[in-house]
């Protein structure tokens, strides 16, 4: 099996809602303020107007497109525009309001490229006593089922092709006046346009320090209002492809969990290695030899 085609979900097996989910074969789906990270999903808004001496014509624009019933009272003169202008006073804190209405729209749920680096054990997997499941990332998101974390009803959600983290010095900056034409406007194709938007500048930028995680995103955005509820998304067993085990993971962990994966999934056991801030395979079996009780995982890893 080659791990260099797959993408990796780190998870803590002590974790009360771990082994319930790994039967449902569900993974679960945060809102951008149930992560670490304190700048998760931060941005700057700049709330600056087109300037009616100098982009008189911009502006003229913008406003036809945002009040296209009264447009020609606002822009009569440049006295009307710059009362237009300062009737807006409130433009930061409107826009930052909708911003965040749409991101509590998006679950999110992180992977990596990057199995073997010692600070993704520490961090994501209990300091090595969970495990990285393997995924194919051609077939994770096979399948569209969503639920809230304490509902079996089903949710409707859009699945976005999974998208790769942009590590960057500085939070990115959006433009208030656009987030109040796309709502203005209010047409499907507006929203949809102003939610790509969001979702790029805000839900898929990071501190660059984050650089070392090799972040990739599954993204669901859905439509109905479940507040701040974490949400659980069904994947396809076929997605899942095996497990990589912490050095310190319990060997009663590990039989549960290879009991719990079809018998075909590959098991990796690891290290860490010698000469090298790194996390090794030192061996491999399948599924089903560890839950049909073939291989000893005491003896191995006692």
């Amino acid at each position: 099996m080659k791990l260099n085609n797959c993408i990796f979900k780190f998870l803590d097996v002590e974790d009360r809602h771990f082994f319930s989910n790994m039967e449902n074969n569900e993974l679960i789906c945060k809102q951008y303020r149930d992560f670490n990270d304190p700048y998760e999903s931060h941005f700057g808004i700049n709330a600056h107007w087109p300037s009616p001496y100098k982009d008189e014509s911009k502006l003229v624009q913008l406003i036809q497109r945002i009040e296209p019933d009264n447009f020609g009272t606002f822009t009569a003169s440049k006295d009307s525009m710059n009362k237009y202008i300062q009737s807006h006073s409130n433009l930061r804190d409107y826009s930052l309001e909708k911003i965040k209405e749409l991101l509590m729209s998006f679950r999110i749920c992180s992977f990596t490229k990057r199995w073997n680096h010692v600070l993704m054990w520490a961090h994501y997997a209990n300091g090595c006593r969970g495990l990285a499941l393997i995924f194919d990332d051609s077939k994770i998101l096979d399948c569209k089922n969503a639920r809230t974390i304490n509902s079996q009803d089903p949710l409707n959600g859009a699945n976005i092709p999974l998208k790769w983290i942009t590590y960057q010095s500085c939070p990115p900056i959006l433009n208030a006046v656009d987030v109040l034409e796309a709502i203005r406007i209010g047409t499907e194709e507006s929203i949809i346009s102003l939610s790509k938007k969001i979702l790029d500048i805000c839900v898929l930028s990071k501190y660059r320090a984050w650089r070392y995680e090799q972040e990739i995103r599954m993204i669901t955005k859905i439509e109905e209002n479940v507040g701040e509820a974490r949400v659980l998304y069904k994947y396809d067993p076929m997605a899942l492809k095996g497990a990589i085990f912490g050095s310190k993971c319990d060997p009663e962990n590990i039989k549960k969990v290879s009991k719990l994966l079809p018998e075909e999934c590959t098991v990796f056991l690891t290290k860490p290695a010698a000469s090298r801030y790194k996390v090794k395979i030192v061996q491999k079996w399948k599924a089903g030899q560890i839950a049909n009780g073939e291989v000893e995982i005491n003896q191995i890893i006692g």
